[in-house]
């Protein structure tokens, strides 16, 4: 693997990234909580999902929804 340019701490170290981003996509971990196992600060791991196209805000479109009929119920109160 040397020979490649992957050294045991490189290999280690982008493994653990690929797993969070991959458990993270899957909705296994938060967006905070895969951070952590990448061992990256937050904006640098929304930087690497980014370079994946892994979104990093995961809202369904039905929670959308949601929120938006809440908004306007407390609109009509007023």
């Amino acid at each position: 693997m040397e020979a490649a340019g992957y050294y045991d701490e490189t290999l280690q170290n982008e493994s653990q990234c690929a797993l969070a981003a991959l458990l993270y996509a899957r909705g296994v971990l938060s967006l905070g909580q895969a951070a952590k196992l990448a061992r990256l600060p937050l904006r640098d791991f929304i930087h690497y999902l980014g370079s994946l196209q892994i979104p990093a805000i995961q809202y369904p479109p039905s929670e959308l929804a949601h929120d938006l009929e809440s908004i306007e119920w407390q609109r009509s109160k007023k």
